[in-house]
Order: C-alpha cells, then structure tokens, then sequence
C-alpha cells in the first residue's frame, strides 16, 4: 500500500510539473565565484531543453540541450550541440524510431533495438532531469542505458530549505552508474535538479547564493562518507604479520631485481627482506612464487576528492602529491584518509595560490600584500609547497619565490603569463608543472597570454619544430640541471589532449577501456579534447611525440623527472604516465625509481617511504608479472599494502564497477613468525 501511494504521490509531482511551462535557473560556483549557470526549461512533461555556460580557469564551455520524452519519461529525440572545455565541438544527436534507437555524436555512432533510456555521451541537465525521473518512478528505481549500463537511484538525505518566504523540501539522490562512485544530487519536491557539489564547485538554485550550498554540501559528504565507510569496511584487511613468501622484488635504491626473497611485515612495517626460507612463518602469508614486490607507486600531480582514494589504492598508487586543491576539502581528504574510515593513499599538501583575473584560479589575491598573507597561511597550515598559476603577474615571482622559501615551502607552478620558463627559474622557481611549460620558452612564451588556451595550442602546432639538439635548448636544460629545478611533466595527459580523435578512444587509455563503465568512458575518453584544424591534425601528433623525447632528454641530462597524473583517470593514468617513460625509451628501473624513492625524496618521505626497505613504512603492491620486462605489468596488482592494511585490487575495482585487470592472491593464516625477531 505505502509502495502504492508512494508512486501515486510521483506521478502526481510529474503531471503537477507537466502542467504548465517551467523554468528552472541554477547558478554555478567554484572557490573564486560564480562561474556561469545552467537554464532548463520545461515546455511540458514531453520537453525538456537545458542551456549551459561555465567559465573557469581560462575554460569555456557552452553547451545546449533540446529532449523529446515519450509517455513513460524515456527519450524518444535529443540534440545536443556546444563547445568542450578545452574547444573540442560537442555535437550529438538521438532518435527513437519504428522501434529502433539510433544515435551519432562525434565521439561514436549505434544503433540498438533495446529499449533502454538513452545517455548521450555529453548529457547536460535535462536528459539528467528526465533520467532522474524516469528511474525515481521505476518500480525498483532501476534503468537500463543505452548504449550499455544501468543506472540506480536512492534516497539518502533531505533538507528544508527557505527562499524568500517560499521554503521547500529538498532531496537528496546516490546516483549509481554512471561514473566509478555514486553521483550526488538534489532534486525539488518537482523532480527538478536543486543543487550540486559543494561552494568550491557546485550549483545551486538562482538567487540562494553560494553560501547555500554549505548544509548541502555537509548531507552530501555525510552520505557519501558512509558510503565510502562501508567499502573500507569491506574492503581493507588487517594484519599482524605479514610474510610475502619466495618473492622477488624491485631494489630501487640499488636498481636491482632481486629473486627468491621473503619480504616480512609486521603493523605497518617492513622489518625484514631476507633470502627465501621454507620454514619462514607469519599471521598471514602469501605464496608469492613467480610474482614481484615493487614499492608502492606515487603520483605528484593529483587534486584530490575523497572518493578518489580507493582508486588510486586499486591501481597500486599509495602515495599522492595534491599540487591544487581548496584548503577545506583537501583537509577533509586528508583526515578521512589518515583515520582510516576511508580508503586512500597517504597525501602530500601543496598550496595553490593565483593573482585574481578572469582567468585565475585556486586562492586568487589582488595585491602582493595578500599573496604574502596567503604564504604565510600556506606555511602556518602545513603545506610544504607552494604552485603559482598563470595569472601571477611576473614582477611578483621573485619576491613570492623568497618568502615562501624563507617559510621552508618549495615553489612551483605554471610558467605565469608574459614569462618563460627560463625567467621562472632565474626568479626562484624549484619545479615546473607541465611538458608544455618547456616548450613555451621556445616558442615566445614570454610574449603569450598562457592563461588562455594558448599555452595548449601553441605547443601542439610547433613544439614538433624545436631542435631538442640545439645550443639554446641545450643551454636551457644545463640551467635546470645547475639549478636542481624539478620537472613534473603530466606527459600523458599532453599526450592524450594532443592524440585524441572524433569517433575513437582515446589512444593513451586504450589499455584500459574495456575496462571502464560504459557511461565513464564514453563521457571521459571517447572522442577530441582539443578543437583540431584537419590540416594541423600531424602537428598535434608529431609535437606530442616531442613531449615524449623531450623528457627522454632531460632524464638523460640528470634532470629530476616525477610522474604525476592531473587526470580523471587517478591512479590508472599514473601507470600510463610511466608506461609512456618507458617508451620515450627510459629503462623500467629508472621509470620505477622516479615514481616510487625519487618521489618520495623531493617530499622528504623517503626516510619512511620509496622502496622494499627494512623500518620503512609496508606501502607496497605486488605484482604478477614482471615490470623491468614491461611496463604493462603495472597493470597486474594482485595485493596492495598500505600500512598495516591490505587491499585486493581485484575487489575494488569490482566496487567501482571497473573490471579487475588481474586475479586475486590467496592470504593463508599461518603461525607466528620466528623470523620476525
């Protein structure tokens, strides 16, 4: 009866929304301000259309929607056309006809008889709406999708909300099966999307302000902490001791494959790699026969949500460098992970500091008094770095390089607008964000608007052109070198924005794509990033087969390289990023090296951390195949430590509805170890 009034009161909703025609306007926010808004309208139940503009951190996206629902809410028409955030045209379109569906967008082409509800690949706020909708009045609020893929919906949190003299109840929704963790939204007693996110990014209803968003944002991270709660639960497994039994193991501090090893843990700790012994005991051991130990990974480019941590664990990453995040959520990251309650890596904290613009980004000042306070709160608050962004206006970099040293922080960063590289380093810069960054010194950066998307194209068309061989660039990387800068290059993520096609998979997550939820690959690596004139198509491509020799040369030169992301692939990409090392042509121990003890090293960890090392902290994945034979072996974990927990990747991947890329490894209950003393 209660199932029966229940859909009843839904129905009601529906039709009461049917009625007449409505408009719903959201504004959109991020750490800085608004950020631009999204407009849908409702003609009546059968016709929706939704209009979005957002701009931020010298991104435009612009994209508007137009959906023809049959009787049951599923999509019998949608056109979609607009502009991605890095310029890629976004153009696609659906129709439902004589009982088959048949859709084209620049990312991929189908048909299919099935008669699911229809996602497009770049869906905007009212395919959303009328899929919230038409799962939320699903007898077992369940939808199949179209191409493939099913998607849930479930009550998790409610609030009262006052407008004006209006208030209303607000709802708020665990959106499963689109991305690799629930999405969150609340929708209005009207089924119409309320709100998102949080104030550092989010929307919300027109006219509440950012401030709003604040109780939404503490119900959603709530639910979405329980959530991941319920996975640690599951998922991490204690130990006492811990043998991994006839192992070999990567020595990279030596660059060494040692063979027939027992590797002993105990609470968190390596406390004994020693020759393989038969009689060898422990709580827990692992027949690692045929399997190899590495040090577990790190990746120095991250920004960081919470539900990011159990991917970065599943993918062997146990390490991660936050170069750029809001100090509220970073810090919330940070104790979820440390207390355990959620699954994540251990998290290394840089500032993130911008000269306010139109373009800028992060913690944005408007004098150099205030970028001076926003050091010190850097420095007061722990961070251990600081990353300048492109706005910073160049006569500011010398005086902010010696403060944040005299602070103890490191500096780093995008190469500021109407500078170079070259000038950055001169005026105290330890490390440079970016491959592209380089380039740029050669390319007349010091004369380029680099906040806009000028520093990606400019790149891509000529970068191919510079003489890795010449005196000049020769000159430039010996100053690096001298001068002990840093490089972090996010060779991948260049590579994939270069590469990427219409109608194909993204060539540098291909490995992976199988692997993938359908609605995440199709929104994540199908299709262009970059809007590519035909003629310039071999530019793009030959320049991001520069970016790869460039850093070949600087590893080759002594240059201190470290692997990181900037990537919605987390820890998957991180293993492409040190695949792509290994085809620039460096060898798989110096690969391994720079993504586990180097960077451990630049952060100061590595008296803890880096590699199979007796008193180090037990962060470590074992593999069941072999990394200095290839780099693809990366994608073989079977078990992953982090501290006195274990993780069998294989199972998480399952919870974040990736197919596992190997097996899992048998844990045996075994004695007490005699070894261990």
């Amino acid at each position: 009866m209660l199932k029966l009034a229940s859909a009843l009161l839904l129905l009601l909703a529906c039709t009461s929304v049917s009625a007449q025609s409505r408009i719903i306007e959201n504004t959109a926010f991020n750490e800085k301000g608004v950020m631009g808004q999204t407009v849908v309208e409702e003609k009546d139940r059968f016709h929706l259309n939704a209009d979005t503009k957002l701009a931020w951190n010298n991104r435009r996206y612009s994209v508007k929607e137009t959906v023809v629902l049959d009787a049951r809410g599923y999509p019998v028409k949608i056109d979609i056309e607009g502009i991605s955030a890095f310029g890629a045209p976004i153009k696609e379109s659906f129709e439902r006809s004589n009982g088959v569906a048949r859709w084209t967008s620049l990312k991929e082409t189908g048909e299919s008889t099935e008669a699911g509800f229809y996602l497009p690949a770049d869906h905007d706020d009212a395919t959303l709406t009328a899929l919230m909708r038409a799962i939320l009045s699903a007898d077992n609020k369940e939808v199949s999708l179209l191409p493939r893929g099913v998607a849930t919906a479930e009550a998790v949190g409610t609030r009262l909300i006052k407008q004006g003299e209006n208030q209303q109840r607000v709802t708020l929704y665990a959106l499963k099966g689109l991305d690799l963790m629930p999405d969150y939204i609340w929708m209005d007693e009207n089924l119409n999307i309320f709100a998102t996110g949080e104030p550092s990014g989010g929307h919300i209803r027109k006219g509440l302000g950012k401030k709003a968003l604040e109780p939404l944002a503490e119900v959603k991270n709530d639910a979405q902490r329980e959530h991941m709660a319920t996975m640690a639960t599951a998922l991490a497994q204690d130990y006492d001791t811990l043998l991994f039994s006839n192992v070999r193991v990567v020595d990279v501090v030596q660059k060494q494959l040692l063979t027939q090893q027992d590797v002993l843990l105990r609470d968190g700790t390596i406390i004994a790699v020693t020759d393989h012994s038969p009689t060898a005991s422990a709580d827990k051991i692992i027949d690692a026969t045929g399997k190899t130990l590495i040090p577990g990974l790190w990746d120095m480019h991250g920004h960081l949500d919470s539900p990011e941590g159990a991917f970065y664990i599943a993918a062997g990453v146990t390490s991660v460098r936050d170069i750029g995040n809001a100090h509220e959520q970073i810090m919330r990251v940070e104790r979820q992970f440390n207390s355990g309650k959620v699954i994540g890596p251990n998290l290394y904290r840089s500032g993130f500091m911008d000269q306010f613009s139109e373009f800028s980004s992060g913690r944005s000042v408007k004098d150099l008094e205030e970028a001076h306070d926003t050091i010190d709160f850097f420095a007061d608050n722990g961070y251990a770095q600081l990353k300048l962004y492109s706005s910073i206006s160049p006569e500011w970099v010398p005086e902010l390089t010696q403060h944040a040293h005299t602070r103890g922080m490191r500096v780093s960063g995008h190469i500021p607008a109407f500078m170079n590289a070259e000038q950055a380093v001169d005026a105290g810069f330890d490390e440079i964000q970016h491959i592209n960054m380089l380039f740029l010194t050669f390319l007349g950066g010091e004369s380029i608007d680099t906040r806009k998307q000028l520093r990606f194209s400019i790149p891509a068309e000529n970068s191919h052109k510079v003489d890795l061989d010449s005196d000049r660039v020769n000159a430039f990387v010996q100053k690096l070198k001298n001068q002990r800068v840093v490089v972090d290059p996010t060779l991948s993520t260049f590579r994939s924005m270069y590469m990427r096609r219409e109608n194909i998979v993204d060539p540098e997550n291909l490995r992976i794509a199988e692997n993938l939820p359908p609605q995440f690959l199709r929104g994540s690596f199908l299709g262009a990033e970059m809007d590519i004139p035909r003629d310039q198509l071999d530019d793009y491509n030959l320049s991001a087969q520069a970016f790869s020799a460039m850093v070949k040369k600087l590893h080759d030169a002594g240059i201190w390289i470290v692997p990181g992301t900037d990537h919605p692939g987390v820890g998957l990409a991180l293993q492409q990023e040190l695949i792509d090392y290994a085809d620039a042509g460096i060898a798989p121990i110096d690969v391994l090296e720079l993504a586990t003890l180097g960077s451990a090293r630049l952060v100061g960890a590595a008296y803890r951390s880096g590699s199979v090392t007796v008193g180090k902290d037990a962060d470590l994945v074992l593999l069941a195949d072999d990394p200095l034979e290839s780099m693809d072996a990366l994608d073989s974990a079977v078990l992953v430590v982090k501290g006195n927990k274990y993780y069998q990747p294989a199972d998480l991947f399952d919870a974040l509805n990736i197919v596992p890329f190997a097996g899992t490894t048998k844990v045996l209950q075994g004695a007490a170890s005699s070894k261990a003393n």
